[in-house]
């Protein structure tokens, strides 16, 4: 892929990409000095692709929004997430609705609203939380 120059909003949605693509699209986000919203909704990435996003995304200062529903990602690949949200430095946003999320993915969300001073809006809905998840969630919430 070449170099996002000058790409503010990439968005990608409903193209069948698999984690293989994301092999190849990480590395050019996180070079971008511009990049600032990143969709990446109705593919059909999994857990794998999930956690090599995130692996490149640590170097990216400059993303606020991160949109990955309905894609294929459960709790391994919410939990990568939510370790990036804990840390970054520009991510407000986060779109994971429409997943295969279930209570531990939502755990490790609360802890990141906790740790989080940036993150304002966080989609899980249509996912598997459960009452155990969505008590986690309230549980960060009440502590962030």
């Amino acid at each position: 892929l070449p170099r996002l120059d000058y790409v503010r909003t990439l968005a990608l949605n409903d193209c069948e990409l698999t984690d293989a693509f994301i092999d190849e699209l990480g590395p050019c986000i996180a070079e971008s000095e511009n990049v600032r919203s990143l969709s990446l909704s109705g593919n059909r990435i999994g857990n794998a692709g999930v956690a090599a996003l995130v692996q490149e995304l640590f170097t990216n200062v400059v993303l606020v929004s991160l949109d990955l529903a309905r894609n294929q990602i459960s709790d391994e690949g919410a939990m990568s997430v939510a370790d990036f949200a804990k840390v970054s430095v520009s991510l407000t946003d986060i779109d994971l609705s429409n997943n295969e999320i279930a209570s531990l993915g939502a755990s490790a969300f609360s802890s990141a609203l906790v740790h989080s001073q940036l993150l304002a809006q966080l989609n899980l809905s249509a996912n598997l939380l459960g009452d155990d998840g969505v008590e986690a969630l309230a549980r960060g919430l009440s502590a962030s």
